[in-house]
């Protein structure tokens, strides 16, 4: 379990108020001309992910507070 910061819980807070859970996402899509090598890309996202647990933590709700967890890296 992990503790989070009194601003990552207001952020759990104001989205399980809103009615569309994309309210702090920014929407972006890349064009990528020619080539692409997907096993190299994915091979990126999993360093990625792998130094910066942040990208995997998961929220949940228990007993009147909000309480953190790493998910692993898939």
């Amino acid at each position: 379990m992990i503790l989070l910061s009194s601003a990552q819980k207001r952020l759990f807070f104001v989205d399980q108020l809103s009615t569309t859970s994309a309210l702090f996402n920014i929407p972006i899509v890349f064009k990528i001309n020619g080539n692409l090598n997907i096993n190299a890309l994915e091979n990126a996202f999993q360093l990625v992910l792998k130094f910066h647990e942040i990208l995997r933590l998961g929220l949940f709700y228990e007993g009147g507070d909000i309480n953190g967890f790493i998910r692993p890296i898939e």
